[in-house]
C-alpha cells in the first residue's frame, strides 16, 4: 500500500510541477507550493529539495539527494534542464507514474477477493475434522493459523529473495545472474518479462533523446535502467557496434535476439525521417498498450488458478476428514 501511495503521490507531483513550468513560475515556488497538499511520505523529500534549490543546487541534484528522484528521473531531468524541455520531460513521468499505479491497483484489486476466499477456505476445511473428533483444538489451530502464518512467509521470501540475491545482503553469493536467466526461462511469464523490459527502454531511450541527450549517451543509460542483467548483457554488443563500427542505431539493433520485427521498423522509419525520439515514444506507448493487455489477462487468469487450487485444498480436506464414512457398527 505504501508503495502505491508513492506512485501516486509522484505522478500528480510531477503533473503539478509540469503545470506550473508551463505557467512560467520559477522552479523553488513551484516546489514549495507542493508542500501544503504533498502526502506525508513526500514532504520530507519536498522540504529538502527546497532547501537544496535555495542553496542554489540543479533540480536534478537536489531531487537525487533528497530520495526523491530515482537514477532515471535525474538522468531525464538533468537533461531537460539543460535542453530547455523540463515541461515535456515533467509530463513523461507524470504518465509513466500514472500508468505503473494504475497497473498495480489492478493487479491489487483482482488478487485481493482471491486471497480472502484462501484464508475463509483455510479455516473452513479442517472444521468437518474438528466436529468428528479426528482432529482437536490443537490440530485446527496448526492446521489453520500456522499453515496461514507458513504460506505468508514462504510469499514473503519468494518475492525478497531474488531482490536480496541481486541487489540485497546475497548479493555476495553472486546468484543474480542465474535468478534474472531463469526468471526469463519461466512460461509466459519470462516472454511478458521480456516485453516489458524492452518497451521500458525504448520508453526511456525516447525520453533521453527528447531531452537532447545524443543517442551515444542515450543508449548505454537506457541499458542500465533494464532491471535483468541477461537484458542488459544482450546490449553490450549493440553499444559496440554503435560506438565503434559507426553503425546506425537501426543496424546495431539487428544483432539482438530479443529485438522484433515491428521495434526494429520503427527505429528505422524514426533514423530515416530525423524523429528517433517521437518514433521511439510512440512504439513505447503502442508496446506499452500490448504489455499491459497481456498483464491484465494474467492477472485474469491468476484469481482463477487460485480458485482451483482451493476447490481441490477442500475437496481433499473434506475427504481426509472421513466425513462421508458410515460410523462403524458395534458387534454384540
Amino acid at each position: 500500500m505504501k508503495k502505491l501511495n508513492l506512485l501516486k503521490a509522484k505522478a500528480e507531483l510531477f503533473r503539478q510541477l509540469a503545470v506550473m513550468e508551463a505557467a512560467g513560475m520559477p522552479l523553488h515556488q513551484a516546489v514549495q507550493s507542493q508542500l501544503l497538499s504533498a502526502n506525508a511520505e513526500l514532504t520530507p523529500m519536498l522540504s529538502r529539495v527546497c532547501a537544496e534549490l535555495k542553496a542554489g543546487r540543479p533540480f536534478a541534484v537536489a531531487g537525487a539527494s533528497a530520495g526523491l528522484f530515482t537514477d532515471m528521473d535525474t538522468l531525464m531531468i538533468q537533461a531537460a534542464t539543460d535542453g530547455g524541455k523540463l515541461e515535456q520531460i515533467l509530463k513523461r513521468l507524470a504518465e509513466h507514474y500514472a500508468l505503473y499505479h494504475g497497473l498495480a491497483m489492478q493487479m491489487q484489486a483482482k488478487m485481493t477477493l482471491p486471497v480472502v476466499v484462501f484464508v475463509l477456505a483455510v479455516f473452513i476445511a479442517p472444521i468437518a475434522s474438528l466436529v468428528t473428533g479426528t482432529l482437536d483444538a490443537g490440530g485446527y489451530l496448526h492446521a489453520t493459523v500456522f499453515f496461514l502464518l507458513k504460506v505468508a512467509l514462504f510469499c514473503y521470501v519468494l518475492m525478497r529473495l531474488p531482490g536480496a540475491l541481486k541487489t540485497g545482503r546475497l548479493r555476495g553469493l553472486g546468484l543474480g545472474g542465474a535468478v534474472d536467466a531463469l526468471w526469463l526461462k519461466l512460461p509466459l511469464v519470462g516472454r511478458l518479462c521480456v516485453q516489458h523490459e524492452l518497451v521500458r527502454f525504448f520508453e526511456n531511450l525516447g525520453l533521453l533523446l527528447q531531452a537532447g541527450i545524443p543517442v551515444f549517451d542515450a543508449l548505454p543509460k537506457s541499458v542500465n535502467t533494464l532491471g535483468n542483467t541477461k537484458l542488459q548483457q544482450s546490449f553490450y554488443p549493440v553499444m559496440i557496434r554503435l560506438k565503434n563500427q559507426s553503425a546506425t542505431l537501426t543496424e546495431a539493433l539487428l544483432g539482438n535476439q530479443y529485438m522484433t520485427d515491428e521495434a526494429i521498423e520503427f527505429v528505422r522509419s524514426g533514423e530515416q525521417a530525423g524523429r528517433l525520439d517521437t518514433s521511439l515514444i510512440h512504439y513505447g506507448k503502442l508496446a506499452r498498450a500490448e504489455v499491459n493487455a497481456s498483464i491484465q489477462q494474467l492477472a485474469a487468469w491468476i484469481p482463477r488458478i487460485i480458485y482451483g487450487m482451493i476447490c481441490l485444498y477442500m475437496i481433499h480436506a473434506i475427504f481426509a476428514s472421513n466425513a462421508f464414512l458410515s460410523p462403524p457398527i458395534d458387534s454384540p
